[in-house]
């Protein structure tokens, strides 16, 4: 590149439409309907290698025309590049912090330091070269979308949560879950966000709070 370009995140990788249109050019599928490819877009959220996976899965079992429903082993392929080839690759603490975090439905760096300083112990700190945990994963184009006009929250892309939260089970103690919903619900009545806070609370194994 020439070093013209500093990095590249999610916004400029992330396929649309048209460019899913060339995507399917290219590997000779002309007969998805318009609503299957809207419903492959929707679920890979434009992450071009999950289209892949997709649609090699649905030529496969030459299920092309049923689009999502007739998909069978695509998302334990993607569950697997997420553990080899993103997952495993991690700091344990970030793999700590991933895991944490993704039980939240959104976050924003205030959120995330609150919970840190509340569940984490000592020592499990990282400064994530000084940049903040949200920064971090933008850095490592970590599957994290913008929420909003601000910039201030963020969600993981739906597939990646679903794959961390499962493999929270095998990462978490119940008492850590405990304490992200507690924190999480602290955090949330502070900022006044009632609903949000009682959602936490009652998730938590904490009857007083």
């Amino acid at each position: 590149m020439h070093s013209k370009i500093a990095e590249m995140t999610i916004n400029e990788l992330q396929f649309y439409s048209n460019e899913f249109d060339t995507l399917l050019q290219h590997k000779n599928i002309f007969d998805l309907a318009d609503l299957k490819k809207h419903d492959i877009l929707t679920y890979t959220e434009g992450w071009v290698a999950g289209m892949h996976l997709v649609l090699n899965d649905l030529k496969r079992y030459g299920e092309l025309t049923k689009g999502l429903a007739g998909m069978k082993h695509a998302k334990e392929q993607i569950f697997d590049i997420f553990l080899e080839d993103v997952f495993s690759q991690q700091d344990p603490i970030i793999k700590k912090q991933l895991v944490l975090s993704a039980h939240l439905k959104s976050f924003s760096e205030d959120l995330i330091n609150h919970i840190s300083a509340e569940c984490f112990e000592e020592g499990e700190h990282i400064d994530y070269n000084r940049s903040g945990f949200i920064r971090y994963l933008q850095r490592r184009n970590l599957f994290l979308v913008k929420m909003g006009a601000n910039n201030e929250f963020f969600r993981y892309h739906h597939l990646f949560q679903e794959f961390l939260i499962k493999h929270s089970a095998y990462l978490l103690e119940r008492d850590m879950l405990n304490c992200l919903f507690i924190s999480a619900a602290t955090w949330y009545s502070d900022k006044g966000f009632v609903e949000d806070a009682l959602g936490f609370a009652l998730k938590a194994d904490n009857d007083a709070k």
